[in-house]
């Protein structure tokens, strides 16, 4: 008899939360063959929706629930009266008395579903009670029948402020929370440490072959008169640290070292980063890419790949950097301890200052390292098997 599961996520729209349940579509096929995977994404209609695997059912929400996964501006080129009327007062009631009810009247018009699940999993964790980009595990404490209800934690709770009563209430009706790394852990139970018995941890599986064999897809040349080339891929929002990466590497470049920024990726930030890069006349020095489905060759091809954010749970995209054998400098995050020694890259001090002194170091001295992964990498396909027994 086959195994049937249930995953809740918000959107097919590019993010490492979208590339982390691809990759773990792909784990849980390579455990199990004899299982019955469906997804029911409230904004089913973005780039990731074509790397879904075939066989997989996505299931189509009601109106009022897809429209709690878009956002704002998605809304508006719908040009759906209903959606759109629903999003404006759903939105300015969250900001007043927090989603609840917003959140309820979506589902009065969501159907149960009929199939009855071993395991029912939201995939996207739960937000800020103001903001109407959520209900992700209430959808399956609501709308689906389960053996096992389990929440995945991709978020620093207490970085991003959600360690509410409301999430609390939430999650302590979960039979696992599963988070996705130590570090993410821990975080989550400082806030919530009665719910310990029921937390457990899980990296992002990584396809090692996959991602080495689309790294070799495309030859890439930076041009040897470019210095130290540095790589990263992202979205382009605050907490990833892009503005502030330029303002540690400005002073640098006075200073007369020789090295360039690429950049992959896209996001609400990307005009503020263009207008940044106009205003300092460093076109020829941070450059940005766009969105590219395959970041692998550019990573592969740079010497350095550096990670700027101010907080991460898991970094995927660091992680696949040291699987093409690229080292990573990275900010001094909890789980990049977790990911990163002095075999795989370089951890700096997580402020302007930290990542300026780490670049002129790198450049200056021409450090090159030569990557070794780290075996809780590679070997991430097995913890699958244990949560989902």
């Amino acid at each position: 008899m086959k195994k049937k599961i249930l995953i809740v996520n918000k959107s097919f729209e590019l993010g490492g939360i979208q590339h982390a349940l691809v990759n773990m579509l792909k784990a849980l096929q390579l455990i199990n063959n004899n299982i019955q995977i469906d997804l029911l994404i409230f904004n089913n209609d973005d780039v990731c929706k074509n790397q879904i695997p075939v066989d997989i059912k996505i299931l189509k929400p009601s109106l009022l629930v897809k429209t709690m996964g878009m956002s704002f501006s998605r809304v508006l080129e719908t040009k759906n009266i209903i959606q759109i009327i629903f999003k404006i007062l759903s939105t300015a009631w969250s900001k007043v008395f927090g989603n609840s009810l917003p959140i309820s009247i979506a589902f009065l018009f969501q159907k149960k579903l009929k199939v009855h699940y071993d395991y029912a999993v939201a995939y996207h964790h739960e937000t800020n009670k103001k903001t109407m980009v959520s209900g992700f595990v209430r959808f399956i404490l609501k709308k689906c029948d389960s053996d096992v209800k389990m929440g995945w934690i991709h978020s620093d709770f207490v970085a991003t402020g959600l360690g509410t009563k409301q999430n609390r209430k939430i999650y302590s009706q979960l039979d696992k929370i599963i988070c996705v790394s130590k570090a993410t852990k821990t975080s989550f139970l400082s806030l919530f440490p009665e719910l310990e018995s029921k937390c457990d941890y899980c990296y992002n599986y990584l396809p090692v072959d996959e991602i080495r064999k689309k790294s070799l897809s495309e030859s890439i040349s930076f041009g040897c008169d470019e210095g130290v080339v540095f790589f990263s891929a992202c979205r382009f929002v605050a907490e990833k640290g892009i503005e502030r990466t330029i303002m540690a590497m400005l002073p640098l470049w006075k200073e007369g070292l020789k090295f360039k920024w690429y950049i992959a990726g896209n996001g609400i930030e990307y005009a503020k980063i263009e207008h940044l890069i106009h205003n300092y006349n460093i076109h020829d020095k941070v450059i940005l890419l766009g969105y590219k489905e395959n970041p692998y060759p550019y990573m592969k091809a740079a010497d350095w790949f550096l990670l700027s954010s101010y907080h991460e749970t898991f970094s995927m995209v660091a992680a696949e950097s040291m699987i093409v054998g690229t080292p990573v400098l990275a900010t001094d995050l909890p789980v990049v301890r977790e990911l990163i020694d002095e075999n795989s890259g370089y951890i700096c001090h997580n402020s302007v200052e930290g990542i300026k002194d780490a670049i002129k170091d790198i450049v200056s001295q021409k450090k090159s390292i030569k990557v070794q992964l780290r075996e809780n990498l590679v070997n991430s396909k097995g913890q699958f098997e244990r949560i989902f027994q």
